[in-house]
């Protein structure tokens, strides 16, 4: 009884999968990938070539799948077009599709610069997408060399200014001496300087003639007393030149005295 019931249940079961409808025959495609995932490419190469594939044991199938490219260290317009589309995939063709990406050549040094392009909106028998496919580009322009600075001149040390020496302070002049007054010469003095010989005195002076030998040989006496009188007439000639003598050496002092005081 229990051999017929396990045979009974194996029967129905294969009858229910026998009545199921066959599957469709996208319904195990394939995913959309690329087949590098890291493409190197010269700046001044134009284009750059990506090639997307489906992945998957089962024959190839319809589908389409889209593709764009995104910005990284490589700008769109100024190192790449932005490029954008869609892959399609038909039945019994080849399971892959090439895309280009045109690159922008300029003579900037900028060193190795990289964008990304990623794939999206599978249709059809293509079932998903995988990653994206990075592309670096090679800078072919060779840097400049830096132009090494020249060196400053260092600025030479400002000599420091020597300190002004300050004026000596003048002397101050010595108050001006007044000249003492002049004395006046007294009358006495005076009459002294300029006293006038006597008449007596002034005819010695003067030389008159003495009385000659011959009146002292007419009269002996009066000869004797002329004798006398010429020897006293001599002594007071030689007393008023003494006197005159003096007179003018005073004088002579008294003028000068008078100049230096003046």
């Amino acid at each position: 009884m229990g051999v017929r019931r396990v045979r009974l249940a194996v029967a129905v079961a294969a009858v229910v999968v026998a009545a199921l409808p066959a599957a469709p025959a996208f319904a195990a495609c394939h995913i959309a990938a690329f087949v590098e995932t890291s493409v190197t490419a010269a700046e001044d190469s134009g284009e750059v070539e990506l090639t997307i594939f489906l992945q998957g044991r089962q024959p190839a199938c319809a589908g389409s799948v889209d593709y764009a490219t995104q910005d990284g260290s490589a700008v769109a317009g100024q190192d790449y077009t932005a490029t954008s589309g869609t892959a399609t995939f038909v039945t019994g063709d080849d399971r892959e599709e090439t895309i280009r990406v045109p690159l922008l050549d300029d003579d900037m040094p900028e060193g190795d610069e990289t964008f990304q392009v990623v794939l999206s909106n599978p249709q059809g028998g293509i079932t998903g997408t995988a990653g994206p496919a990075t592309v670096t580009i090679t800078d072919d322009d060779a840097p400049q060399p830096t132009e090494e600075p020249e060196p400053t001149e260092e600025p030479e040390p400002t000599e420091e200014p020597e300190p002004t020496q300050e004026p000596e302070p003048t002397d101050e002049p010595e108050p001006t001496q007044e000249p003492e007054p002049t004395a006046e010469p007294d009358a006495t003095d005076a009459g002294e300087a300029t006293a006038e010989p006597d008449a007596t005195d002034a005819g010695e002076a003067t030389g008159e003639p003495e009385p000659t030998s011959d009146d002292t040989a007419e009269d002996g006496v009066v000869a004797t007393d002329d004798e006398s009188a010429s020897d006293t007439g001599s002594g007071w000639v030689w007393v008023a030149l003494v006197v005159l003598v003096l007179a003018g050496v005073g004088l002579a002092f008294a003028v000068r005295g008078l100049r230096a005081r003046g």
